[in-house]
């Protein structure tokens, strides 16, 4: 009698899932510590460029990487027991968790995250209204009142969960739809590309011409009003996953290789940290602000998608290859070393879809609480948060989540406890006791370190550019008379950053504040880009009228020829017809203030000419 196989059990794959998910824990922790920080996050007086490392390489490759298992995995369900079997346990696993956080936790995370200090609308509404209306305003996405206060309907990180929906109708879409011969010849052409020694090349050109599209090429926020591209950028790993599954057997060619992927792709970490900034924020002229892929306000322009010239180029193909070289790396090397069942391997991997989808409220709001504690420098506080909420994530797992119903959700079945007693439980304090000894040596680590990088820090300014951008605190600038000699890595100035800054984030007016030290306010940057051009492209028009009241000159245009009314001008081409307005009036003032309409930029067009017509 033929006895059927016991079907393989991936222990490796599982384990490299467990830590994508995980590794979300220490970026949502380390962005608000890092240099080149976004707007949303900031708050840390004194960012550390460590911080900035660390969420570089994670964001290199975690979500590509958790997508391409994502799809590993799917085809695993659907050929062992069903495409029907598959569908019901994604429907109990992912929609219903994004469908709860949808619903409730996402104004949560709103007020919240708020209340704890970000610099967002939302704080702003708490500060004129009492936290009752302000809780109105954002449950049910604003449903329940006149005014929403938020620019889009955002899911926090559920969008993982939102962009995994779409991605898996896709996919049935597709299986049902595409004729056999299609097929096929997908499938032949990942058994190829994986099995070559040069498949993160191959996948890395493959992936260029959608990356190089996106609207930043350091992946934009994902939200209702997604990004067609962005979407179909995480496709591209979904489906390689798939077709990985088929070629299951490469696997043993990804592990040989592994040393070598994970060798180069860490090699180019330093070049996508250094470069993407430049190519992303800083190089990019005003045209392509009006680029828009999404959903809702598609606004497509030739010359904003195809500039950028060999840096973006170049940047774009490093992440694309680093992507690849990190995941087909990080698998390899799993598969080669977890080859057998092992206790803490399935705990974590049981453990680590709860700790992703719960871990945010804690590790958002406690981050804004800890830059407001001066005496501890950004890298001993991000050690600290991402020890403690790690922590009180596998607690919470152990108490709410490994032996009740919601165990049936995060990890597919719960766990059973005999005569009372929680079988195979790894405690959290047995945990701690087991790596105190490591988690001590590495807080010395961190602290010597981090003390040194906060003297950096100070030396270079870095406080006084940061409030420049989020303006808490009105007296931060009173007798600071370094406050004009400081510039940040790409030559902007506290007033550069002041003018830019968006004003419904701002406690007060921080450019009234900082003029005061500029006897002239036409400083450049490396673009030659003055404050009040920097103003102009933002649409701050009260940072416009006293930026000209001291003097400012209009006609002082940036490497592709764009003067401050060029850039109100080509922004009065948004979709929004609010933002297109207020430019409107932007060029009418600058006008008065003696701006010269007729000068041409690097493409011969005056301010008119692209008033009219872009």
């Amino acid at each position: 009698m033929q006895t059927q196989e016991t079907p393989k059990r991936y222990h490796g794959l599982d384990l490299v899932r467990a830590i994508a998910m995980m590794l979300g824990l220490v970026i949502h922790v380390s962005i608000f510590f890092m240099d080149d920080q976004g707007y949303w996050m900031m708050g840390e007086r004194f960012p550390d460029s460590f911080n900035k490392t660390v969420v570089e390489f994670i964001h290199l490759f975690r979500m590509q990487l958790f997508y391409l298992i994502a799809g590993f995995f799917a085809m695993l369900v659907i050929e062992r027991k069903g495409f029907g079997t598959f569908m019901r346990d994604r429907g109990r696993r992912i929609l219903m968790p994004f469908v709860f956080a949808a619903i409730f936790l996402v104004p949560l995370h709103d007020i919240v995250v708020s209340a704890s200090g970000q610099p967002s609308l939302i704080r702003s509404l708490m500060q004129e209204t009492s936290m009752f209306e302000a809780m109105k305003s954002v449950v049910l996405f604003g449903v329940l009142v006149d005014y929403y206060p938020r620019e889009f309907v955002g899911f926090w990180h559920y969008w993982f969960l939102y962009f995994l929906i779409l991605i898996y109708g896709i996919h049935v879409g597709l299986r049902i739809l595409l004729p056999d011969s299609v097929k096929v010849f997908f499938y032949q052409m990942i058994g190829k590309w994986v099995r070559s020694p040069l498949a993160a090349l191959y996948l890395g050109l493959f992936c260029f011409p959608i990356h190089y599209s996106l609207s930043s090429i350091g992946f934009p926020p994902n939200h209702l009003n997604f990004e067609y591209n962005n979407l179909g950028y995480y496709c591209v790993f979904y489906f390689f996953g798939v077709g990985l599954w088929r070629h299951r057997d490469a696997i043993t060619l990804l592990e040989k290789r592994c040393f070598a992927n994970l060798a180069l792709g860490l090699c180019l970490v330093p070049f996508t940290m250094q470069l993407t900034p430049w190519a992303d924020r800083i190089n990019p002229s005003v045209i392509h602000d009006l680029l828009n892929y999404k959903v809702v306000g598609l606004h497509f322009n030739l010359e904003a998608a195809l500039e950028g010239g060999w840096l973006k180029s170049s940047v774009v193909l490093l992440r694309a290859c680093a992507a690849w070289l990190l995941c087909l790396g990080f698998i390899g090397l799993a598969e080669r070393f977890v080859k057998k069942s092992n206790a803490m391997v399935r705990y974590l991997s049981d453990a680590s879809y709860w700790i992703f989808y719960a871990h945010m409220l804690f590790t958002f709001s406690l981050s804004f609480l800890l830059t407001k504690v001066d005496w501890l420098n950004s890298l001993t506080k991000s050690y600290v948060l991402v020890v403690f909420s790690f922590y009180l994530m596998w607690w919470s797992y152990n108490t709410f989540v490994r032996y009740s119903f919601l165990g049936d959700i995060f990890m597919g079945r719960r766990k059973e406890s005999a005569d009372g007693k929680r079988v195979d439980l790894i405690s959290t304090w047995a945990l701690l006791i087991g790596q105190w000894r490591a988690l001590l040596i590495c807080f010395v680590f961190f602290h010597v370190l981090g003390t040194a990088l906060k003297e950096q820090a100070i030396l270079a300014g870095k406080d006084l550019l940061m409030e420049a951008q989020i303006a808490q605190r009105p007296d931060y600038f009173d007798n600071r008379d370094e406050v004009n000699r400081v510039r940040d890595r790409f030559g902007q100035t506290p007033l550069h950053l002041a003018a830019s800054a968006p004003q419904g984030y701002l406690d007060y007016k921080p450019t009234a504040r900082i003029l005061a030290y500029f006897e002239n306010p036409d400083v450049l940057d490396t673009m030659n880009r003055t404050p009040l051009f920097n103003a102009a492209r933002a649409g701050n028009l009260e940072g416009v009228k006293l930026l000209l009241q001291a003097g400012a000159n209009p006609n002082l245009a940036d490497r592709y020829g764009h003067t401050p009314a060029h850039a109100s001008a080509i922004k009065t081409h948004l979709k929004n017809p609010v933002a297109a307005a207020r430019h409107e009036q932007i060029v009418d003032l600058l006008k008065e203030h003696d701006a010269d309409l007729s000068i041409l930029d690097n493409r011969g067009r005056s301010v008119e000419a692209l008033r009219e017509s872009l």
